[in-house]
């Protein structure tokens, strides 16, 4: 829509009639491509108009943040091929870069970034993780019991009135053994997470300076998708987990039946994602990257 906006009126011979009827060349151009653009503008609109409609999306501020984004990541776009004008080459080179500045910026780039971070900073604790688990579970059946109570009784001293008998199957110490098991695995799960954290961190340094990435990034933030949000879904339900262990434990060690139970008090829980962010994070850099470009090609235009 935009790629041949000077170069087709030179190639067909009629620059030279247009740029004598005005002396503000590049406000000619800047014209003509704000009314193509406006199209896409009125797409955008129309999109999210539509979709806070159909899927009845509160008018908060997440949905502002996307919105404000996403016009400025058209605003990108439209000042990237407005450089590409600027610099008054034919309409082919014009569409080759485009295609090619669009398949390096939303294809290559976060291909090579994503390889970076992941050979850089490997995670082989997620495998370890498992195995410590299971390792420290399954050994303890080949111990003592009371080299597994320790342990389990002293994160959960409230359950020591219940005896462990060393020579048949007890609730307690199966649960003590599951207990120590995660333990075992604590420190390498700890230390997988904050790899985690680290390549999520580097991600969006990187994308600070690359304006589809941060985009992404972005949308993937104010959808709670995120990986932060997926780490504090985590965190959620491991804290969930504890609370009904807590609640099960006194009745399966005092061997209360199924039936005496009162299942109506156990209903089904959702997490609700975190949305926080910092509208100047949000829209700052793809904001400074789009006047950069625009001012370089107010620059080239000036030799029109």
């Amino acid at each position: 829509m935009t790629f041949n906006l000077y170069s087709e009126e030179k190639e067909l011979g009629t620059w030279r009639i247009l740029a004598a009827q005005t002396s503000r060349k590049a406000l000619f151009l800047l014209k003509k491509l704000v009314v193509r653009i406006l199209f896409v503008f009125g797409v955008l609109f129309f999109l999210m108009f539509l979709a806070s409609v159909t899927l009845k999306i509160p008018l908060e501020q997440n949905f502002w943040a996307i919105f404000l984004q996403s016009v400025l990541y058209l605003l990108f776009w439209s000042a990237l091929c407005f450089w590409i004008i600027s610099l008054q080459k034919n309409s082919n080179f014009n569409a080759l870069t485009l295609i090619s500045i669009w398949v390096v910026l939303t294809i290559l780039f976060p291909a090579l970034v994503n390889n970076y971070v992941i050979n850089t900073y490997q995670v082989p604790e997620a495998l370890d993780a498992m195995v410590e688990q299971r390792d420290g579970y399954h050994e303890k059946w080949d111990l003592e019991k009371d080299a597994t109570m320790v342990g389990f009784l002293k994160a959960y001293p409230q359950f020591s009135k219940y005896d462990v008998p060393e020579d048949e199957f007890s609730w307690i110490w199966y649960y003590g053994m599951q207990h120590m098991g995660d333990l075992t695995a604590k420190e390498t799960s700890e230390e997988m997470t904050e790899k985690i954290m680290l390549r999520n961190t580097v991600s969006e340094k990187i994308a600070l300076f690359v304006s589809t990435m941060h985009a992404q990034l972005s949308f993937n933030t104010l959808a709670g998708t995120d990986m932060l949000n997926h780490l504090d879904f985590l965190i959620a339900l491991t804290e969930f987990h504890e609370k009904l262990r807590l609640g099960f434990y006194p009745k399966i060690f005092d061997h209360t039946t199924a039936d005496a139970i009162d299942w109506s008090k156990y209903e089904s829980k959702f997490y609700t994602t975190k949305r926080d962010f910092n509208w100047l994070s949000l829209l700052l850099p793809t904001l400074c990257i789009t006047l950069i470009i625009a001012l370089v090609t107010f620059y080239n235009l000036r030799k029109l």
